[in-house]
């Protein structure tokens, strides 16, 4: 099922762009530049794609400083703006991961210059290196945690930074369970965004593969 349901989501966005570019999908598959803009809207809805990473020139974090609270052995600041959101099990390549303290854990992005931002897109830690399964069957139960995934971050919030230091608060979100969350707002100036991580679903560390701003 899986496999089919990445499938059928390749497959759904290239009908939708052949739709909005009113091509033929075989028009779609031999041109270049549209076939690279539907992998990269792929890579944008969480759907990877073996060798690709996000190039998408109008994500404004890859021109941001990324600092952090902390961080856990390598897992450093920067890899939510490296454009991977898959780690192999027991490294720490392409996400973010620092220990939760009474005072959680934060992760900051900021601009030299202010940007105009109206959307954040976060990929959170869900776990993969776990083995899930969609039957019920005590065997395969064994390996698997039914309900929210222990590393998938629970609550937190995001908040703004305008030219002149004022705060201005953008998500306040509790008991979330998803691995990918999108947050749209009004469209602001902003010199950094910081999303600040209260809890999480079990994990002693905070988890982020990556985080996205768009105009």
């Amino acid at each position: 099922m899986a496999t089919c349901s990445a499938i059928g989501q390749a497959v759904g966005t290239a009908a939708a762009q052949c739709v909005k570019k009113r091509v033929s999908p075989r028009e779609l598959r031999s041109n270049k530049k549209r076939l690279a803009a539907l992998q990269q809207a792929l890579l944008r809805d969480d759907q990877s794609i073996r060798s690709l990473k996000n190039e998408d020139p109008d994500d404004l974090a890859k021109q941001a400083e990324v600092t952090a609270s902390s961080q856990h052995d390598n897992a450093a600041p920067d890899h939510v703006v490296n454009g991977w959101v898959r780690d192999m099990p027991g490294k720490w390549n392409n996400r973010w991961a620092a220990p939760m303290t009474d005072d959680g854990a934060w992760i900051e992005l900021e601009w030299k210059t202010p940007v105009s931002l109206s959307h954040i897109q976060i990929t959170f830690d869900s776990g993969f290196q776990r083995e899930l399964t969609l039957t019920a069957h005590p065997h395969n139960m064994s390996k698997g945690i039914r309900g929210p995934q222990p590393e998938v971050v629970k609550d937190y919030t995001l908040t703004a930074r305008n030219a002149n230091g004022a705060e201005m608060p953008v998500a306040s979100v509790e008991g979330n369970y998803l691995r990918l969350r999108r947050h749209s707002f009004t469209g602001m100036k902003v010199s950094s965004i910081r999303l600040n991580i209260q809890s999480t679903n079990g994990s002693k560390e905070a988890r982020v593969y990556e985080i996205r701003c768009y105009e």
